[in-house]
């Protein structure tokens, strides 16, 4: 059929419907299959409802996520910074402590947010997210292709890698690193199955891109090849086993080597390849951050984590004669990570998620042939439309005005105060600032006393001193607040009532008075 009659029969007309009909008797009768949604005749609509509602589904997610995630304000100020000073600055620019040095660690995103909420704003942030959570579900959709071809299968899969990921879909850099390293591990499938080795020279291109875009989850590009070269367990009964195994992957070996070495390739050298070994060398600084904390048993991401550890399990005991090794030492890596700390928790779908993948493949039968099958596109547009409520019945309740609202994390009723002021006060202003309105005070123009970057507030990085430490004791008054409040010579201070030590402090300080009093705060300013 020509592209003029397929175009026909999408129209209310008598000869489209005439054409339509033989279309359906022609896929009936498998003289022709439906080989791209440009080629199908009555298919189309389908396929665009079905993906429309992915874009859907990322909306409402970013939609509360992005209004409220502190990072963003900080990834746009920084990226403003370069842009304007054409430079990665090693000297933090963004508070009044002097001489620290800093690492920007996603300088590629901090630009890309600050150029799409300079010319898009709000929208432009949102429509940035939404394509790459597209990109993320195609990426883990031809990921999971790599061990089965069970459509149905890999439709679940995918359904609960969205209930995965969908917490993680924000303006962060981590949703750039999902696409790096399901890109990669759908290359190392490929050439484990007997494609071109040639495909692993993307890798170091991949390595490239995750070190200038997320410095602190670099490392993953080398780590995750490493059960795809190191030896199954019984082989460690014969050396010669190893070495043959070891020669047998000497191409993945090598695309290790490159990738590694391609690493300099970033504003920061060395530093910027060591970000997350030098960022959480700290103990206090992982152990008071959420994202940090591992999770509870039964909490949302704790029975994910319960049902992926049944899933390897029982995949392990029903594979145990015929072992895929790589593939299980992939699952329990990703699974240690998950289980160590919450910000590690969207790996699952790297490892553990194929494996259920593969046992669904053996319990459902392939009744959806997409590729195949022209009607089955209304499956799978039911089934993301199941998805959709799901999480717009989640999300919906916590969605929030966009970077208007006065809390904690922005705090516009203190900054507009602090606008307010003359250019003879801001001169010399020194203002005190709670960790998470760091990032919304450094976006309005303010030096900061601290912001949502702890790791760089530690000596281990600013080379300087220890303020996270500082700030946690004054948060939980282990402090002369006396002697803080002297040391630093602050005119100005933000202070959030769960800081209700150093609130109650001020309030009683003939020295302060409350010049903003807001719903979960209280600004301060020195008389």
């Amino acid at each position: 059929m020509t592209t003029m009659k397929l175009l026909l029969m999408q129209m209310n007309t008598k000869y489209s419907r005439k054409y339509r009909d033989i279309g359906w008797e022609r896929m009936k009768n498998k003289e022709y299959k439906v080989v791209s949604w440009k080629d199908a005749t009555f298919s189309a609509k389908y396929v665009t409802f079905a993906w429309l509602l992915i874009p859907l589904v990322a909306l409402l997610c970013v939609w509360y996520k992005a209004s409220i995630d502190s990072d963003s304000f900080f990834l746009r100020a920084t990226g403003k910074y370069i842009l304007e000073h054409r430079e990665v600055p090693k000297i933090n620019p963004f508070t009044f402590h002097e001489d620290f040095k800093i690492i920007i660690q996603q300088w590629v995103v901090d630009v890309i947010n600050y150029l799409l909420y300079d010319n898009f704003g709000v929208t432009g942030m949102y429509a940035w997210t939404i394509i790459m959570f597209i990109a993320v579900s195609f990426m883990c959709y031809k990921y999971l292709g790599m061990y089965t071809d069970n459509n149905k299968a890999k439709i679940y899969g995918l359904l609960f890698s969205v209930c995965i990921i969908y917490g993680f879909v924000n303006t962060r850099p981590s949703i750039i690193t999902m696409v790096i390293l399901l890109c990669e591990l759908t290359i190392l499938e490929m050439v484990c199955k007997g494609k071109s080795k040639r495909l692993l020279c993307i890798i170091p291109i991949l390595s490239i891109v995750g070190i200038n875009c997320h410095s602190s989850m670099w490392p993953m590009v080398i780590i995750v090849m490493l059960p795809y070269v190191f030896p199954p367990l019984p082989y460690f009964k014969s050396i010669l086993k190893i070495k043959e195994h070891l020669l047998e992957h000497k191409e993945i070996w090598l695309t290790m080597i490159v990738s590694f070495l391609v690493g300099f390739l970033n504003p920061n050298g060395i530093n910027g390849m060591a970000y997350v070994f030098l960022s959480y060398s700290n103990a206090s600084t992982e152990n008071n951050i959420a994202e940090l904390q591992s999770p509870k048993w039964f909490s949302y991401f704790g029975i994910i984590i319960m049902i992926c550890t049944l899933g390897i399990a029982f995949w392990t005991y029903k594979n145990k004669d015929r072992l895929d090794w790589k593939s299980l030492y992939l699952a329990l890596g990703t699974w240690l990570l998950a289980i160590k700390n919450l910000r590690s928790a969207w790996m699952l779908i790297l490892g553990a998620v194929p494996l259920l993948v593969t046992l669904i493949d053996g319990s459902v039968k392939n009744s959806i042939k997409i590729k195949h099958t022209n009607s089955n596109y209304r499956i799978l547009a039911l089934i993301y439309t199941f998805g959709a409520v799901a999480i717009f019945g989640t999300i919906v309740p916590g969605i929030k005005p966009n970077f208007t609202e006065d809390t904690i994390i922005s705090p516009v009723k203190a900054v507009d105060y602090l606008d307010s002021l003359s250019d003879k006060e801001k001169e010399n202003l020194v203002i005190f600032n709670s960790l998470v309105n760091g990032g919304y005070l450094e976006w309005r123009g303010y030096k900061t006393y601290i912001d949502q970057r702890p790791e760089l507030y530690c000596k281990e990085i600013n080379g300087k001193a220890d303020i996270y430490k500082e700030y946690l004791d004054v948060k939980n008054g282990r402090v002369d607040f006396q002697k803080f409040l002297d040391k630093y010579g602050f005119n100005y201070l933000i202070v959030l009532n769960y800081e209700d030590g150093f609130q109650t402090f001020l309030e009683c300080s003939d020295e302060y008075e409350v010049v903003v009093e807001a719903d979960q705060y209280k600004v301060f300013k020195k008389i």
